[in-house]
């Protein structure tokens, strides 16, 4: 399960068409801009807990937009998880020796051969930068349309 945040400009695209000569620049400048504003929100509002999987997030430029989503391996499954939860299930050790190991918080070491857990009901981190973001990206494209257009 990954987690991708798509920003798609069709909605502008009919708009920038009107001026041909400077659409290319806008949405360039738009696409840097917005993708650094929204990866910047959404490192912030990753858990903090998480520290790795801030670092992980990262962006991707589209012929119509740009998509920030968290780079592949673990980090991409742990993201979903986060964001949607989880049912609850059996967690199985995928160590060699067969046994999951936790310290408790007590301080004491256990040890199973399975535990169930409760589920998670998720923090929809990504959700909220997604309605975070859509003012302050309008906003920018106004800016830089303005700047463009004096």
């Amino acid at each position: 399960m990954s987690v991708h945040v798509n920003v798609n400009t069709q909605k502008l695209q009919s708009f920038i068409q009107k001026d041909k000569a400077t659409a290319p620049q806008v949405l360039a400048e738009w696409q840097q801009g917005g993708s650094q504003e929204l990866l910047m929100q959404l490192r912030n509002n990753t858990p903090y807990k998480y520290g790795n999987l801030r670092e992980a997030a990262n962006k991707r430029f589209t012929p119509k937009g740009f998509t920030i989503f968290f780079t592949a391996g673990k980090y991409s499954s742990i993201a979903g998880f986060l964001e949607k939860g989880t049912k609850p299930h059996m967690i199985f050790p995928s160590n060699p020796a067969g046994v999951l190991s936790w310290t408790d918080k007590s301080g004491i070491q256990r040890f199973a051969k399975h535990v169930k857990h409760p589920g998670f009901s998720g923090r929809f981190f990504v959700q909220k930068t997604r309605d975070q973001a859509r003012p302050v990206l309008r906003e920018l494209y106004r800016q830089i349309w303005e700047k463009w257009h004096r």
